[in-house]
């Protein structure tokens, strides 16, 4: 099951970057609505990607945790994971390590001054994020969280970050950090 979401994940992040620019909606906190655009001639995208002023902190076991950051730290805070797999990296010197602990999963990149944090997300729902959604949260408690959204996934943008939450009849299914694809 592990090899299946850390494909799906992958996957993802390419597809991410095959797919080009999505549309973007911006807010900002004064902002009730948000406005959508899109370049002439593009049909509109099925998830609305917001872009904020900062980026996610993803709070764990009294530890925040960034993207783009030294693992380092992380792993000092929160000890030895539960398991630990590592692969050659296709896209930097080095490898790309996935740590797991035990309801959430931790991947990073070889960076020449350490690894960074690449992706996080979930592996139940005995964790939050930062505005209180998880998986099983309905719709609703991700439009309280995160703003309104269509179809089955919402997808914001921060500082280079992004945060999906795929739902499946209603429900959250999933909430994953990556890097935001440019």
């Amino acid at each position: 099951m592990k090899k299946i979401f850390v494909v799906f994940l992958a996957a993802l992040a390419l597809t991410g970057c095959a797919a080009g620019k999505q549309p973007v909606v911006t807010e900002t906190p004064t902002q009730s609505q948000t406005q959508q655009t899109q370049p002439a001639g593009t049909e509109q995208a099925s998830e609305p990607v917001r872009e904020e002023a900062a980026g996610f902190t993803i709070p764990f076991r009294g530890t925040d945790i960034t993207l783009g950051t030294p693992m380092e730290p992380v792993l000092a805070a929160l000890g030895e994971p539960t398991s630990y797999t590592e692969q050659t990296s296709c896209a930097f010197q080095g490898l790309d390590k996935t740590y797991y602990y035990g309801s959430l999963y931790i991947q990073t990149n070889p960076a020449p001054e350490g690894d960074r944090i690449a992706a996080v997300w979930f592996a139940d729902d005995s964790i939050t994020t930062a505005e209180g959604v998880y998986i099983g949260a309905d719709r609703a408690a991700v439009e309280k969280a995160y703003g309104s959204f269509s179809g089955d996934a919402c997808a914001l943008d921060r500082d280079g970050q992004r945060l999906m939450i795929l739902l499946e009849s209603g429900v959250v299914s999933s909430i994953q950090y990556t890097l935001a694809q440019e």
